[in-house]
């Protein structure tokens, strides 16, 4: 599940999706070096998150809550917060960027630039004004849940060491921004502002009420890179020789291209399935999409996966489950 406290960051969906039709494309496409280049841009990013949650570790975790990933929809809006930290007298909205280089901060103009060896100068997106946004969106959901005058924490973690921080002295939003592994001296150290505070938040409740309102966040993956589904590589893929040439042969798969045998290499090809194409699945889907010979072994192999349905007969549907990283693309 994405939505977490001590364990590993899980992958993002959009991450997921972004890999699972890069494998699904053939190799001729025109459109995947742009593909690929997304895709480094969010690898990236993920292994930023990593690098704050590595730091944060050595918060004590009986005083401090980490929540990574938490994505609410508030009043129709998405939310997506790479990582709260709640304590008993505040809440730290932390956005992480991992970006290189030098970084400026114009406050009259609200402007960043980044400056790097290869590519010069240019102007970025305000990650202080974004993760501001979500600041006040989580201020709102709060409020829905009756919680009122719990101090609210916007702070910018920069996950590479070696970038340089270059705001002029006495800008009032330099606070805000730091390197990762400074976030957490500087969580103790704002927290002692609201030191005196008397009112306190419930912990369990809240983090309750923040895992039944996360919602998963699915993109339209294909039509963002112009891709139609019949453009899709259909079928399972060999885990050894990375080929569509799998068989279904007495309940388990065989490569005619290298012999390689697996037993769950359906799971991921379902997985493909809910990532790209749709968030459920017929019987006739499955068969065709893993080029089955009859109805029976697709529903041996929906059942198989402990997906939830809905229907009877052939009117069932199966559900594509929340946490699709371990129900299905671990199975290998």
């Amino acid at each position: 599940m994405i939505f977490i406290r001590r364990e590993d960051r899980a992958v993002p969906i959009v991450l997921m999706q972004e890999e699972a039709l890069l494998e699904r494309l053939e190799e001729a496409y025109p459109k995947r070096n742009v593909l690929k280049e997304s895709i480094s841009s969010r690898q990236a990013g993920h292994r930023g998150e990593i690098t704050l949650d590595y730091y944060l570790r050595f918060l004590p975790h009986k005083e401090y809550y980490i929540i990574r990933g938490v994505r609410l929809i508030i009043f129709g809006e998405p939310c997506q917060i790479d990582t709260l930290v709640l304590t008993p007298r505040a809440a730290f909205v932390i956005e992480v960027k991992n970006l290189q280089g030098e970084l400026s901060y114009d406050e009259n103009s609200g402007q960043f630039t980044q400056t790097t060896a290869k590519k010069g100068k240019k102007s970025i997106a305000n990650p202080l004004l974004q993760v501001e946004r979500h600041q006040l969106q989580f201020e709102k959901w709060l409020h829905f849940q009756k919680v009122f005058s719990y101090p609210i924490i916007p702070l910018v973690a920069i996950s590479n060491p070696s970038t340089i921080l270059n705001f002029p002295q006495g800008n009032p939003h330099q606070w805000k921004i730091a390197h990762s592994e400074n976030i957490p001296t500087k969580i103790k150290q704002i927290e002692q502002n609201y030191a005196n505070r008397n009112q306190t938040v419930d912990f369990g409740w809240l983090e309750k009420r923040l895992m039944e309102d996360h919602r998963p966040g699915y993109y339209h993956t294909l039509k963002k890179f112009g891709v139609s589904p019949t453009e899709l590589i259909t079928g399972v893929r060999c885990n050894n020789c990375l080929r569509y040439r799998m068989v279904r042969k007495r309940k388990r798969w065989e490569c005619i291209n290298c012999g390689h045998r697996s037993l769950n290499a359906d799971a991921k090809a379902i997985a493909d399935y809910f990532l790209l194409l749709s968030s459920s699945i017929t019987t006739k889907e499955c068969n065709e999409f893993l080029h089955l010979e009859n109805r029976y072994q697709a529903i041996g192999i929906l059942k198989r996966l402990g997906l939830e349905k809905e229907g009877a007969s052939t009117g069932t549907i199966y559900k594509r489950p929340k946490d699709i990283l371990n129900q299905l693309i671990n199975k290998e």
